[in-house]
């Protein structure tokens, strides 16, 4: 079996989301908020306004945090409440409430690549579906050939920066952000093992399916084995086109195989 790089060690995913890399200077949002406000606008109308904006910009951790608010505030409650402050007759709206806010922040944050972001949102929503066939539909290689060509750490570093050699290959990340998703949350296992298997070897990734299997579904660890299996079917007919390449004319190893 071989693997020449040894699978980091799983870390649990945030329990709650990160401040959006594309958010802007507030100073702008500010300036809506104040505009709307200086023109007679209720709060209703200033929230929609604010969550037209931010749906525009893309910043999808704080479209959530106003569609919570509008969604207490739809149900007379304090912006900061809540489900158990809200009466029983409103609660299980609030909730549904709640869970449509987390899938379209869910959706958009998948829409902009955020794979860890988007599972918490898609998953809290109670639509992990979502999630596994976005994962599942993923080709690996298109999503690292996304990414810019890492520097060689060669050149001069800019205002004096650290050398780029010190910092974490942007690929590498990628692929250990999927495997979590995927694989250890359990979003799309088969996706993230096979995954696993392609960048870290078979011997690590036997090793990790060790761990992992009593907290897989029975329907998961089926489909990760089948991985496996090819994986290891994979190797082996590639070990031995290679001894008869060694030992016969070229030509002929691909008719035996």
């Amino acid at each position: 079996m071989t693997g020449t790089r040894t699978a980091p060690p799983h870390q649990p995913l945030r329990t709650g989301p990160t401040v959006s890399a594309a958010t802007p200077a507030g100073e702008d949002l500010f300036a809506l908020i104040e505009a709307n406000w200086d023109s007679g606008a209720d709060a209703g109308a200033l929230l929609d306004a604010l969550a037209a904006e931010l749906r525009a910009r893309q910043m999808w951790h704080e479209l959530l945090e106003v569609r919570l608010t509008q969604a207490r505030l739809a149900h007379g409650l304090a912006v900061d409440a809540t489900t158990e402050d809200a009466p029983p007759d409103t609660r299980r709206r609030l909730e549904q409430q709640y869970a449509d806010a987390c899938e379209e922040a869910g959706r958009g944050l998948l829409a902009a690549r955020a794979w860890r972001d988007a599972w918490f949102y898609l998953n809290t929503a109670g639509r992990p579906g979502v999630m596994r066939a976005a994962l599942e539909a993923i080709d690996l290689d298109a999503e690292l050939n996304r990414l810019p060509a890492e520097t060689s750490g060669d050149e001069p570093t800019p205002h004096g920066g650290p050398d780029a050699r010190s910092q974490p290959d942007a690929r590498s990340q990628l692929v250990e952000e999927l495997i979590e998703v995927a694989l250890h949350e359990r979003a799309a296992p088969a996706a993230g093992y096979r995954w696993m298997l392609s960048h870290y070897g078979t011997c690590n990734s036997v090793t990790a399916i060790e761990g992992l299997g009593p907290h897989l579904a029975v329907e998961d660890l089926a489909e990760c084995a089948a991985v496996l299996a090819e994986h290891l079917h994979g190797e082996l007919l590639a070990s031995v086109a290679a001894h008869v390449a060694s030992q016969e004319s070229p030509g002929a190893v691909a008719d035996e195989l």
